[in-house]
């Protein structure tokens, strides 16, 4: 008897080796791919206990998600050390109250088709990450300019979100702002610099603009919540949303709290509705899901995009849709 516990120990004892060093293997891969670095060697700990939690979350998930149970599966990403707290913390777009937008999208195809994806056109330019700043309000304004710019002109340009984040004052830079209060910066001040020409560093900085030679500028937009665009106001209707993203891809403010370890499939969040994050709205395909470029990078989600799943205003995404008119 002594002998078979002894040998059970020993079983148990190396599995639990085998099981920690898969572990050290799969934090150290984490850190290598992401880039991250720590101030100790108590702050590594605390969140080395972080991404075992949070490891031990995405594998139940797709344990699940192969018995059927979810339509979407998860993937460790750059999130997978922080708490949702903390990833929440990221989130950073402000709600203001607004009654319903006063009348409804003229829409101006001829009718709405079955399925819609700007990516083939040139409308959309490549995923981009905001790193560590709440700056999303400023990428979903640049995605849709750039779109306004090329359904104008015909070319493909990268518009300067940092030059949004520095000098944009009715916004909060990483703290926070609105795709629409962007537009408006951009039309007062003229216009909007090149990525190139004014490169993002994901943090607040000193504004710039007056340096800068404009490559666009903004002559209107259309919706959004705070009382600059036409017809701006509350929307929430998804069949409103298809129009819109039938003639154009759009900005749109979701609930991101679902978002942290997406990897691929179509995610539901009918159950989320807490406006949080500015994404854009690229295409659908009806009755399935709706095409969402973020600005977490590549290595997020599906080659950086989200699909999800249509009915019942999942996440928000139709509540307040909006587009610029390049100038």
């Amino acid at each position: 008897m002594k002998l078979l516990f002894t040998a059970a120990l020993v079983v148990v004892l190396a599995q639990a080796h085998a099981g920690s060093l898969s572990l050290n293997a799969q934090f150290a891969s984490f850190k290598h791919s992401h880039g991250k670095q720590y101030t100790d060697a108590f702050e590594e700990a605390y969140r080395k206990g972080i991404f075992a939690a949070n490891l031990a979350k995405i594998n139940q998930h797709n344990v699940e998600h192969a018995n059927g149970e979810h339509t979407w599966k998860m993937a460790v990403n750059q999130f997978a050390d922080l708490t949702h707290d903390e990833f929440m913390a990221m989130n950073t777009l402000n709600i203001p109250d607004m009654p319903q937008a006063p009348k409804k999208y003229q829409m101006q195809a001829k009718s709405v088709a079955s399925s819609v994806d700007w990516r083939d056109s040139g409308a959309v330019t490549g995923v981009k990450d905001q790193g560590q700043c709440g700056s999303c309000w400023a990428f979903g304004a640049t995605a849709s300019m750039e779109a306004a710019h090329w359904e104008k002109y015909g070319s493909t340009v990268q518009m300067s979100e940092q030059q949004v984040v520095d000098c944009d004052t009715r916004d909060g830079g990483c703290n926070g702002g609105w795709y629409d209060t962007a537009w408006r910066y951009v039309s007062e001040e003229g216009g909007i610099a090149t990525q190139d020409d004014y490169p993002y560093t994901a943090r607040d900085g000193s504004c710039k603009d007056s340096q800068m030679d404009f490559v666009s500028g903004v002559a209107g937009c259309v919706g959004g919540p705070n009382f600059f665009c036409d017809n701006h106001g509350l929307v929430g209707d998804e069949e409103e949303l298809k129009k819109m993203v039938n003639d154009r891809p759009v900005a749109v403010a979701v609930d991101a709290s679902p978002f942290q370890f997406y990897s691929s499939g179509i995610l539901d969040c009918r159950s989320f509705h807490s406006l949080n994050h500015a994404v854009f709205a690229v295409g659908y395909n009806d009755g399935s899901d709706w095409i969402i470029k973020n600005s977490w990078g590549k290595s997020w989600g599906e080659q950086g995009y989200v699909r999800v799943g249509m009915g019942g205003n999942p996440c928000g995404v139709a509540d307040y849709p909006a587009y610029a008119i390049a100038k």
